[in-house]
């Protein structure tokens, strides 16, 4: 470890930069995004517009260590240079050994010398596009290149702070094989799991060869993603972490991944593996999973059980509401839609919308002791929603159309109980109020909108704004749209609310 500790690290279920929690509310690029000086330079638009405070930028191998020994430090300069003139976090991933199962970001070196730096196998010994777990060679030549970039970032971050993570690898797992079936892996099979898992852990822990298999891969990438994770922290301390494809479950798609190990990168740190890599990873703060179907808050939160953090690095950048439900979580440091520099306008200005709301927000959010708070969405499928919070049952539903045209469209809200009183952002949604105990109707005793800088009240809203006191609404429209009564809704999205009980 160096003789300086970085800037930032993780303390109590937070990321802490400089003493002050940070919420990510983050813009990962795409993979080829970082590949040039003037690819990184096009996607920052994009970044500026949706109000990222955090970006997500890939370090490549190949580009990193062109050649053997020697290091090109320019694109990484670049990247930082351009988040310190934006005023932007950085998250480095780094592309090394697997990038999505595959090793598709090693060095052209590395590549043509398979002797040397073996390939994975599949059961009827074909080569696989993957470096070998099992390969000393291969997690040798990985830990330099990676301790070659922690030295750099001391040296040009180190008194900045700039970069305040890094990820290891990219959703690591073996695809198109259970497991490896190289020599060298064959040699490590026939050996006892460690002992911290039993003698027949490998055949004992599913049904299945190929989970036993899952397991044994688990194992062994993540003693070597260690590896090259306790390398880098031994140049520069940063907090440091691995993601997850995960498999696809009920959502089994193209997208979500398949549903049998190999299908979906075998032994990655998918729920059911988690065990496996916290034991033999210990370098690592936490795991997290890459979401893009299903319900965000739902399948991450696993992960938050085990590490006691919550981090989303991949998800899908046109669903504002998984934004809302990402930060919800209890322990949740943020999250990254991904690709946000080939999204269109409504998916900037929409993502914009609702990392400004956050990050007005983002004090309560990171507070401790944590207060109670619920991300709920509502649309044509499920109209209405309902939640339990600070005693009260909370029934949400999409705006109305104040024209009286009809049409409803989603909408989204957090909502955080707060001593006497509610704090709540969101987009196109009403919000009702009843008793928990007898279901008498919540009555809106005062309700402010908040300014998204301070948090000081801009206007006390009353009358049509609250539907003379019977709900609480952010509307869908900004301004809102005019109908016979035109009816002037919050125009910040950010509102603080106490309620009374209709007697009985």
């Amino acid at each position: 470890m160096s003789e300086r500790g970085a800037r930032s690290s993780l303390h109590d279920g937070r990321l802490m930069v400089d003493d002050a929690p940070l919420l990510i509310l983050g813009a990962e690029l795409h993979n080829s995004s970082a590949s040039t000086l003037a690819s990184i330079d096009a996607a920052w638009p994009a970044i500026e517009r949706c109000g990222a405070n955090t970006v997500l930028a890939p370090v490549a191998w190949d580009q990193w260590e062109p050649d053997e020994g020697r290091f090109s430090t320019r694109l990484v300069d670049h990247l930082i240079g351009r988040a310190r003139a934006g005023g932007q976090q950085l998250v480095l991933l780094w592309f090394g050994s697997w990038k999505n199962g595959v090793s598709s970001y090693t060095p052209a070196w590395v590549k043509s010398d398979p002797e040397r730096f073996p390939l994975a196998r599949d059961s009827a010994g074909v080569a696989l596009m993957a470096l070998s777990a099992f390969a000393e060679s291969n997690r040798t030549a990985d830990a330099r290149a990676f301790a070659g970039l922690m030295t750099h970032l001391r040296e040009v971050d180190g008194d900045h702070g700039t970069v305040v993570m890094v990820q290891v690898e990219n959703e690591v797992g073996l695809l198109g094989a259970a497991r490896d079936h190289s020599a060298l892996a064959e040699e490590a099979w026939e050996q006892r799991p460690p002992e911290r898992f039993g003698v027949d852990y490998w055949s004992d822990v599913a049904s299945s060869d190929a989970r036993a298999g899952e397991a044994f891969m688990a194992w062994h990438y993540a003693k070597y993603v260690n590896a090259v994770a306790e390398a880098g922290q031994r140049e520069w301390d940063l907090p440091m972490y691995v993601n997850a494809w995960l498999d696809g479950g009920d959502d089994a798609t193209p997208m979500a991944g398949g549903t049998e190990p190999g299908d979906f990168p075998s032994g990655g740190p998918v729920p059911r593996m988690l065990e496996i890599w916290a034991e033999a990873a210990p370098a690592l703060a936490f795991a997290s999973p890459d979401i893009y179907v299903g319900d965000v808050a739902d399948r991450s939160v696993a992960y938050g059980r085990r590490f006691g953090v919550q981090f989303v690095p991949e998800m899908r950048r046109d669903t504002p509401a998984q934004v809302f439900r990402a930060a919800a979580a209890e322990s949740s440091i943020g999250m990254a839609p991904f690709g946000i520099d080939s999204a269109g306008d409504v998916e900037l200005d929409d993502l914009a919308r609702a990392f400004r709301q956050l990050r007005a927000v983002a004090p309560v959010l990171t507070s401790r002791p944590v207060r109670e708070r619920v991300a709920v969405h509502v649309d044509e499928a499920r109209p209405v929603s309902e939640a339990v919070l600070g005693g009260w049952r909370f029934r949400f539903e999409r705006d109305f159309d104040p024209s009286g045209a009809g049409g409803q469209h989603d909408g989204h809200c957090l909502l955080v109980a707060e001593e006497g009183r509610f704090l709540m952002i969101g987009y196109g949604i009403v919000l009702r109020a009843f008793d928990e105990d007898d279901d008498r109707a919540g009555w809106v005793l005062d309700c402010a909108e908040l300014d998204p800088g301070t948090l000081a009240p801009v206007r006390w809203l009353n009358g049509d704004e609250t539907g003379g006191g019977t709900h609480i609404r952010i509307t869908r429209d900004d301004p809102p749209g005019f109908g016979p009564v035109p009816i002037d809704g919050s125009r910040t999205g950010i509102l603080s609310f106490a309620l009374y009980r209709q007697p009985s």
